[in-house]
């Protein structure tokens, strides 16, 4: 395949794309039971009266290479938390180009459009997020009761 700059679409921009980006997205995260989720999430973002949720996904030419979800909260215990950059994903094949870093700054910059300060994420990796200027502020509890590490993102960097 021929190099193409990468573009991001969000789905409020798009709502004809809608389920085309639920499945690509679900395709990432959940197994085909979990699918519904996305589906019911993402139909519902399209014409939401709220600004979240907003769901993005990076092409390069017309072949989706990832994603990635801006929510009000990520299944974590932090409540007093929003908004959440989730379902962050580069195929495998499309890593260490710098997509993620694309991905990361649309939901920065969508989050800063709509009067937010900063972002959260909650995630297992260590080091991965600091990159972006990610700083660990603590952890938070699952509904399954695992843990997961809770990283804040400035939007003005």
């Amino acid at each position: 395949m021929e190099n193409h700059a990468i573009r991001i679409e969000s789905v409020r921009e798009n709502p004809e794309k809608w389920q085309a980006f639920s499945d690509y997205i679900a395709s990432k995260w959940t197994d085909e039971e979990g699918k519904r989720l996305y589906e019911d999430c993402i139909s519902h973002a399209v014409n939401a009266s709220f600004c979240l949720p907003e769901w993005f996904v990076a092409f390069e030419g017309d072949v989706p290479v990832g994603c990635a979800g801006i929510i009000t909260n990520d299944f974590i215990s932090r409540m007093d938390l929003m908004p959440w950059l989730c379902a962050l994903y580069v195929n495998e094949d499309k890593r260490k180009r710098g997509i993620a870093g694309k991905l990361i700054e649309k939901v920065r910059e969508y989050a800063k459009a709509n009067g937010f300060l900063r972002i959260y994420l909650a995630t297992d990796h260590t080091s991965f997020y600091e990159r972006y200027g990610g700083k660990y502020i603590g952890e938070g509890v699952h509904p399954w009761k695992e843990t997961s590490r809770i990283y804040m993102m400035e939007t003005d960097q």
